[in-house]
């Protein structure tokens, strides 16, 4: 039986997300690593991560940052939260060429 244009696309898009260089959030949190960390201009805006593309428990792949208020807070958050899902594994968002 001949596979359809869907079952080979969505084959092509979980080999590449396989295929990418994943950090389980439990290992290391990307706010650990200095080099993905932006410095705030001022006290008003929140500390945060460059882009990420993170993946969920539920397999949802997408962008997102990790940030901190300068002011009251103490803990880092993903700046989307996915309903029902967890962030599980994160990787450095590269810029297509």
């Amino acid at each position: 039986m001949e596979k359809s244009d869907a079952e080979l696309f969505l084959k092509g898009k979980s080999q590449k997300i396989e295929n990418m260089n994943w950090t389980s959030v439990k290992e290391k949190p990307p706010e650990e690593c200095s080099e993905l960390v932006l410095d705030p201009k001022n006290n008003l805006i929140p500390v945060m991560t460059k882009k990420l593309i993170v993946l969920t428990d539920k397999g949802t792949v997408s962008d997102n940052k990790r940030l901190k208020m300068m002011v009251g807070e103490k803990e880092w958050d993903w700046f989307m939260s996915y309903e029902g899902e967890t962030v599980t594994h994160w990787t450095v968002f590269k810029e297509p060429k």
